[in-house]
């Protein structure tokens, strides 16, 4: 079973190789809404869950092994996480070459749209049902210069399974359990 822990770790980690894959070193990802010492002036990618719901339906299976019985229930969850960057522009130091918070995002969209993302969240069991465009909202920084603070969501899926042993059966000389391969 996959605890929220384990899931943060891995969506951090499939951001993370997006950024190693393509070349961007500057930012830091952090988990949104959690205590941390980064400045406004660290490049930062915040990955933040907006959603969080089951679909389908729950199935169960029995499963009899080693003279165990048990019962695996198993549930689809569907997540959504939203990913914003921030890394403040400086107009009299900035080239045509420097990448802003948006090209970030836009060759992460492309990652995770790609073989590769898919290959990463796959390598921990969940799947990538959508990406969207990007937003680019804007604010005023402290400096009164006009800052992008673009963002896009990410809709993943991953069955969720829990086991559990059945109490098992005594004294019941017609019934035959066998196991199966």
């Amino acid at each position: 079973m996959k605890n929220e822990n384990t899931i943060w770790s891995n969506i951090i980690a499939s951001v993370n190789a997006g950024l190693a894959l393509n070349s961007v070193t500057d930012f830091v990802v952090k988990q949104s809404g959690q205590p941390s010492k980064t400045t406004i002036d660290t490049p930062t990618i915040w990955v933040d869950r907006i959603s969080d719901k089951r679909h389908g339906y729950q199935s169960r299976r029995p499963v009899y092994a080693n003279s165990v019985l048990s019962e695996i229930k198993t549930a689809f969850h569907e997540i959504i996480f939203q990913i914003t960057a921030r890394k403040l522009r400086h107009p009299a130091t900035d080239t045509a070459s420097t990448q802003t918070s948006s090209d970030v995002l836009n060759l992460l969209i492309d990652y995770f749209n790609g073989s590769e993302g898919m290959d990463q969240l796959a390598s921990v069991d969940m799947g990538c049902i959508r990406v969207t465009s990007l937003r680019t909202p804007a604010s005023m920084s402290d400096s009164d210069l006009y800052e992008r603070d673009p963002s896009f969501d990410i809709t993943i899926s991953f069955a969720q399974e829990t086991t559990r042993t059945l109490s098992a059966i005594e004294d019941e000389p017609n019934i035959l359990i066998t196991e199966k391969g």
